[in-house]
């Protein structure tokens, strides 16, 4: 029976099941409503007989243990007991009682609850005599119908790794390991320079960044801000020179007003510094490691394939995930949003660390995600709960087997031993985590494997540079 069809209030028994502990089912009258997208509000009653022979139960148990002034431990007269004890008994009761209720509203009403229940013991009272009442609400999967997922069309990008790419790769290496000197005259891709800030938002008050330095790319990322464009209107600029750029505040800043999320920023050069390279020699190349200049320019490449490849999969999904999301729309509570937002950003730091990216292609795509955290979240709550059901409509499951194949592929992209790994993500909550990843993966593989492709020339990102600067306060916790 749906959940829909039991909406309404209806008496629960099973004789055949058994609830805890062997016990015969509750009596139990259950009354769901919808309480908003993915909330059920439940009224439930369990029966008067239940309530008195659970506290039958509990107060006989309790009774071989009491202690009464008088008598000798566990030989006092029930009665006595239970005026002495009552408080105790009745929490015990109450514990015994939801406990028992909340394993068979699980089994009958196959409501899968995807976070804990929102209810407080302590509130709830246990009558001396009659059924004892209580209500609470759950979180529960969205409910939708999965469209036909076989037969999609989608664009799948492709990209020819050149020698100037290579060259670009290398010449970031060697920025890691440049001395910085000072430089006269002007700004140029790949400079250091220190500026001053003054932001404009609307109506707000001017925000004043005094001192911050950053490298020359293509486009700056801050913590909560984008100014992109920046090294074409910064090139050619020298010390004591203003520029003024478009900024973008991030949709995940709290900006209260709309109006705010675009402004300008006009940027003073205080200082000018620039990246002294190393040769491009046999030498520099052992000192990483290599051989050879040769094996490092493979090397290089490498790297750059993996990122591509894993960019052109992350296309993939969502083109593939776009197309089944506009056949099947449906809500999601902002508080489960909000609080998915961390272990999402998590996870996909997961996920790059097991397609081999480096820890500054991380935290790039760190800032890229906090960037934008609470509509990446959306997104990947909703491509989860589909990805869900095709996996249940699928009967997929994850074997010790699997999950352990994967804890050694993180080891090796991330040259730790699988130990640590496994050590680590338990730690961190993350290992349950892990096994969804795979079962994600394994029914994105049956979408994939019924999807058609166009292949279609991908055009080159441009480099962003991401500093730790913000413009606005991060909240407190819980705000």
């Amino acid at each position: 029976m749906s959940v829909e069809e039991q909406t309404g209030v209806e008496e629960m028994t099973s004789p055949a099941d058994l609830t805890m502990a062997g016990r015969p089912p509750l009596k139990m009258k259950v009354d769901i409503t919808q309480a908003g997208p993915c909330r059920k509000h439940l009224k439930v009653e369990i029966s008067a007989q239940d309530v008195e022979e659970e506290f039958g139960r509990a107060l006989g148990d309790f009774s071989k243990t009491a202690i009464v002034p008088g008598f000798r431990p566990g030989k006092a007269p029930r009665t006595l007991v239970e005026r002495r004890y009552r408080k105790e008994v009745s929490g015990q009761v109450k514990g015994s009682l939801l406990m028992a209720c909340m394993e068979q509203l699980d089994k009958e009403y196959k409501l899968n609850p995807i976070s804990q229940p929102n209810i407080d013991p302590e509130a709830i009272q246990l009558p001396e005599r009659g059924p004892m009442t209580f209500e609470l609400e759950i979180e529960v999967p969205p409910e939708f119908e999965l469209p036909d997922y076989t037969g999609l069309k989608v664009k799948r990008p492709t990209l020819e790794i050149t020698a100037e790419d290579v060259d670009r790769q290398l010449r970031l290496i060697r920025e890691e390991r440049a001395q910085i000197v000072p430089k006269d005259g002007a700004v140029a891709l790949g400079d250091l320079v220190v500026a001053k800030m003054t932001v404009e938002l609307g109506d707000r008050d001017p925000i004043e960044i005094e001192e911050f330095e950053f490298r020359v790319r293509d486009d700056l990322r801050l913590q909560d801000a984008l100014i992109p464009g920046i090294g074409a209107t910064l090139e050619g600029a020298k010390v004591g020179e203003s520029r003024t750029l478009d900024l973008q505040v991030a949709p995940s800043a709290g900006v209260p007003d709309a109006g705010a999320q675009t402004g300008k920023a006009t940027l003073t050069i205080l200082d000018l510094k620039t990246p002294r390279l190393p040769d491009l020699d046999e030498a520099f190349a052992k000192s990483l490691g290599f051989a050879s200049i040769g094996d490092l320019r493979d090397a290089a490449r490498s790297a750059l394939e993996r990122q591509f490849e894993y960019r052109r999969n992350e296309f993939i999904r969502r083109e593939v995930m776009d197309q089944i999301l506009k056949q099947c729309e449906f809500d999601l509570p902002p508080d489960l949003v909000k609080r998915q937002e961390r272990l999402t950003l998590g996870r996909r730091i997961q996920e790059m660390r097991a397609a081999g990216l480096s820890e500054a292609e991380i935290k790039a795509g760190f800032a890229e995600l906090k960037f934008n955290a609470h509509a990446a979240t959306t997104r990947s709550l909703q491509e989860y709960f589909i990805l869900s059901k095709i996996a249940e409509q699928e009967n997929f499951e994850v074997s010790e087997e699997e999950l352990e194949q994967e804890i050694q592929a993180i080891a090796a992209a991330s040259d730790e031993s699988p130990r640590r790994v496994r050590a680590r993500l338990e730690k961190e909550g993350m290992l349950e985590t892990l096994a969804t990843q795979i079962i994600e993966r394994k029914a994105l593989q049956k979408l994939l494997n019924g999807v058609s492709f166009e292949d279609v020339p991908q055009s080159r990102s441009t480099d962003v540079e991401t500093i730790e600067l913000a413009l606005f306060p991060s909240p407190a916790p819980g705000q």
